[in-house]
């Protein structure tokens, strides 16, 4: 990163603000001084609105991510006793119209969809002539992240993950949403539901609406762009279901379907060539596996899935529901036989029981015979009054 110090909004206050790349990333500890110096200084008070400090009840703990478009803090909202993500433009973009419309572009794309695999925004404005978002707070890593400690993934893992991309952009594209903007760094992971959610819409096309793109630019990420997109045509939902199956490719293989030098190298392969097969970097996955890969990343878009709900029918995310079924199999079996076993000792127990109480009675038989109702202590017997009266009556 290059750092540059910013007179920020001519207060005469000077912080160290770092110009990032194009795809976001985690904050160094060595960045996270001027970053905090950053933030620090404007959540206090606009004096430019006279409604107070809109972030008093928030309390800035770290910063967690930066990106080409702004930097990324998790903050406690002590009101509600929860963190949450706060977005802020970087300074030297704020002055840039399309990048301004960008960035509200996120929160109106995203306001409109609702999806558990969707990162909602709560909040949106602008404070010290910075816009801001508010979102939810996701805990975990994003997918850029896992794959760079990992290298790849499982095939059960990538195909649980791309069923919660598809969910999301399923919800996305049914409010006319296109994201532009599928890659790893996008999709974040919860460490607590297990849950993958995708986010920043900064780049999302609102269809029916005109492109805040400038003619001439390209706006995505090269290595997960699809060839019409690659060449300026208009995106649309096969331009999100490309990029799904390259990052598909990327978490089985453990690297993306094109690299290069620049990003004009990589569009350049995009355009005209097609990516190392999968079946020849990775061998032995299920051939329902490859197929999904391949129909995902067609070059031809009527070639790809309509839609990502026709796409979450296809044969290869069964796998991971069919595992999970056979796994309850086994459970039931093992539960039966314990079944069947429980069975057993309770019959084997209620015989014992039996036995031992027809033992003891006989054994008390034994000890105790019944009486001879014709012995010589039957005259000791008290008798009744009717037995009394008969003895007077015969003397």
């Amino acid at each position: 990163f290059d750092s540059r110090f910013l007179d920020l909004q001519g207060h005469g206050v000077t912080s160290r603000i770092l110009s990032m790349g194009s795809s976001s990333s985690p904050i160094r500890s060595s960045e996270s001084g001027g970053l905090t110096d950053f933030i620090e200084y404007w959540i206090q008070a606009d004096p430019d609105n006279p409604d107070g400090n809109a972030f008093e009840r928030y309390r800035i703990c770290e910063p967690i991510g930066a990106g080409g478009m702004g930097f990324v803090y998790r903050a406690f909202d002590q009101r509600l006793q929860r963190d949450v993500a706060l977005k802020v433009m970087s300074p030297h973009l704020a002055h840039q119209s399309i990048a301004r419309e960008r960035f509200i572009r996120e929160a109106q794309a995203t306001a409109s969809i609702y999806s558990p695999h969707i990162v909602p925004i709560f909040e949106t404005g602008v404070h010290r002539k910075l816009p801001y978002l508010l979102m939810a707070f996701v805990p975990g890593q994003n997918l850029q992240q896992l794959l760079a400690q990992t290298g790849k993934l499982s095939v059960e893992q990538a195909l649980m993950i791309t069923q919660h991309m598809l969910r999301g952009l399923q919800a996305a594209h049914d409010c006319g949403v296109i994201h532009r903007d599928i890659k790893p760094s996008n999709i974040l992971l919860n460490s607590v539901t297990h849950e993958a959610l995708v986010t920043d819409f900064g780049l999302a096309r609102i269809q029916g609406e005109a492109s805040i793109t400038h003619s001439g630019t390209l706006a995505g990420s090269p290595p997960y762009m699809s060839p019409e997109l690659a060449k300026g045509e208009t995106p649309n939902i096969q331009t999100d279901l490309y990029a799904v199956g390259a990052v598909l490719y990327e978490m089985l293989s453990g690297r993306p379907p094109f690299s290069g030098d620049s990003a004009w190298q990589i569009l350049h392969q995009v355009t005209r060539e097609k990516p190392t097969a999968l079946d020849e970097l990775v061998r032995g996955l299920p051939p329902d596996v490859y197929d999904v890969v391949d129909r995902l990343m067609a070059s031809d878009p009527v070639d790809r899935p309509i839609s990502a709900a026709q796409t979450l029918l296809h044969a290869a995310f069964a796998l991971p529901l069919r595992d999970a079924a056979e796994q309850n199999d086994q459970c039931s079996s093992r539960s039966s036989a314990n079944d069947g076993l429980r069975v057993k000792l309770r019959t084997s127990l209620w015989i014992g029981s039996a036995i031992a109480v027809t033992t003891f009675f006989a054994l008390l038989a034994v000890q105790n015979p019944p009486l001879n109702r014709h012995s010589s202590r039957e005259p000791q017997v008290k008798g009744t009054n009717t037995f009394q009266n008969d003895s007077t009556s015969s003397s």
